[in-house]
C-alpha cells in the first residue's frame, strides 16, 4: 500500500520486486500528480503499473477481455478491475511509448510530471501531454478505449472527461471539466 512520501509492504507479499516497484511508482503517479483515483483510476494506477512492469521486463498478456479503461473502480467486476486497469493500461501506455518511441514517450511523462506536479490531473490530461510529445495523431488511437469521453464524432460531453478541451491544473478546474481549447490534431 502506498501513501504520499511512504510505502509499506505485507510481510505475506507475492512478487516482493513487482510490489516494491508499484507502489514506488505510485510516489510519481498520485504522490507527485494527484488525480480522483475512483473516478479515474487509469491516470494512478495503469501509469504505475506500466512503469513497474517496463523496469522489471514484467508485461505480460491480461486474463480478461478487451476492455474501455475509462470507467470509474465501481464500473468494473471485481475478477477483471486489476486486468483492465492495470495490466491492459500499462500495456496500452507500453504501446504508446513503442508507437511514440521511447524518447519523446518518456518526455512526455517527464513534461507531465514537472507540468501538473502537486496537482490534480487525470486520465486526459496524461493522454493530451503524451499526445502533445508527437507528431503523430494519437487520438484516433485513444478513443476506442476511451470512448465514454466522446460523442461518437470525436467531440468532448459536456461535463465529461473528454479527450479534447482544457487541462484541468486543480481540483477546482478538474471538477469543472470547461471545455475550453481543440485538440491540435483536431480537424477544423
Amino acid at each position: 500500500m502506498e501513501s504520499p512520501g511512504l510505502t509499506w509492504i505485507p510481510t505475506s507479499a507475492g512478487s516482493l520486486s513487482y510490489l516494491v516497484a508499484h507502489e514506488t511508482g505510485h510516489q510519481w503517479f498520485y504522490g507527485i500528480v494527484g488525480n480522483d483515483q475512483a473516478r479515474q483510476p487509469y491516470a494512478d494506477e495503469a501509469a504505475t503499473d506500466f512503469v513497474a512492469r517496463y523496469v522489471l521486463g514484467l508485461r505480460r498478456a491480461s486474463r480478461c477481455s478487451t476492455a474501455r479503461l475509462d470507467l470509474s473502480i465501481y464500473r468494473y467486476s471485481s475478477a477483471c478491475y486489476y486486468e483492465d486497469i492495470y495490466i491492459q493500461g500499462g500495456n496500452f501506455l507500453d504501446d504508446t511509448r513503442r508507437t511514440m518511441g521511447s524518447t519523446a514517450f518518456w518526455a512526455g511523462m517527464r513534461d507531465y510530471l514537472a507540468r501538473y506536479r502537486f496537482k490534480i490531473a487525470g486520465t486526459k490530461t496524461l493522454l493530451d501531454v503524451l499526445d502533445d510529445h508527437t507528431p503523430l495523431n494519437l487520438v484516433p488511437r485513444y478513443e476506442p478505449r476511451f470512448s465514454a469521453c466522446t460523442d461518437g464524432r470525436g467531440e468532448p460531453l459536456a461535463g465529461t472527461m473528454g479527450l479534447r478541451g482544457s487541462q484541468p491544473t486543480d481540483i477546482r478546474a478538474e471538477r469543472g471539466w470547461h471545455v475550453s481549447r481543440r485538440h491540435p490534431h483536431a480537424r477544423q
